[in-house]
């Protein structure tokens, strides 16, 4: 009996991950907004753009840095706003649990903007060298532009995310310094905004949940916004300092490689499974 156990939980775990990738693709994942190919600097106009990309929080290092799944999301809102996909990025996370100081007592927030500033510093000094190099201008205009960062430090979940978010977003667009036709053009100068578009960026098990939520915590509003999700994934830009962890040469690379990478597999498998109980739940509280 206890080795009919030991091997059902082993075959258990051995088909879990694959169970998982294909929830995930097959109906957790939503459209992209990001082309998969588009050059992180280089600006395209090929889809509508956004006026937000709200960048969801994720749990934090014991020691307050961001890990792998909060940088990629981080990643993915960057190059929606140097690629001129939005025009403000949105950072949305409180405190995380277990108390500030076990978290260099920063919100999800601040951690999130601060590694979002490192990416774009390291590529202004990137288009400075090549701009020494090669001579001439050019450019991406928004490298540099922190005006276009903002932070929401009071949400603790995905539903809190979507409630303080909106009402941080409304309050801009509708009544604040975006509000009125301030950035529209000539024909709509003066004209009262009558909705919005927002680009929700979240890791793809996440996906589904953020954007229904996000649209039935909208439709309690008198505006109108619209909501798209941004592929998150893929390398995008890493700093120095992620590449500094890379480059040590020899067995030990190599063992961290592997263990980082079964970590991160059990890891998806583990949210992509809560995430379906948590549709589950948001759906009795009437929150999908």
């Amino acid at each position: 009996a206890a080795l009919a156990v030991g091997v059902t939980f082993a075959l258990a775990l051995a088909l879990a991950p694959e169970l998982a990738r294909r929830i995930e693709i097959g109906w957790l994942t939503c459209t992209s907004l990001l082309d998969e190919d588009a050059d992180f600097v280089t600006a395209s106009a090929d889809r509508k753009v956004t006026d937000y990309a709200v960048v969801l929080g994720y749990a934090l290092e014991s020691d307050g840095a961001p890990t792998e799944t909060l940088k990629e999301r981080v990643r993915a809102g960057v190059a929606l706003y140097l690629q001129g996909k939005t025009k403000r990025l949105l950072f949305s996370g409180g405190h995380p649990g277990g108390g500030t100081e076990r978290r260099g007592n920063k919100s999800e927030a601040q951690v999130m903007a601060t590694y979002a500033t490192e990416i774009m510093k390291e590529l202004e000094e990137e288009e400075e060298e090549r701009r020494g190099s090669e001579g001439g201008g050019g450019g991406n205009k928004n490298l540099g532009n922190w005006n276009d960062f903002e932070l929401e430090e009071k949400s603790t979940s995905t539903r809190t995310n979507a409630l303080f978010s909106i009402r941080q977003i409304e309050e801009s667009l509708f009544s604040g310094k975006h509000a009125a036709g301030q950035e529209a053009g000539e024909g709509e100068r003066g004209r009262e905004r009558e909705g919005g578009r927002v680009a929700i960026v979240t890791s793809p098990w996440h996906q589904l949940r953020s954007k229904h939520t996000f649209e039935v915590a909208a439709g309690r509003g008198k505006k109108k916004l619209e909501f798209v999700v941004a592929k998150v994934g893929g390398e995008g830009k890493r700093t120095a300092k992620d590449k500094d962890k890379d480059d040590d040469d020899g067995v030990e690379k190599k063992s961290r490689a592997f263990l980082a990478k079964a970590i991160a597999v059990y890891d998806r498998t583990f949210n992509v499974f809560r995430e379906v109980a948590a549709i589950a739940y948001y759906k009795v509280n009437g929150w999908v």
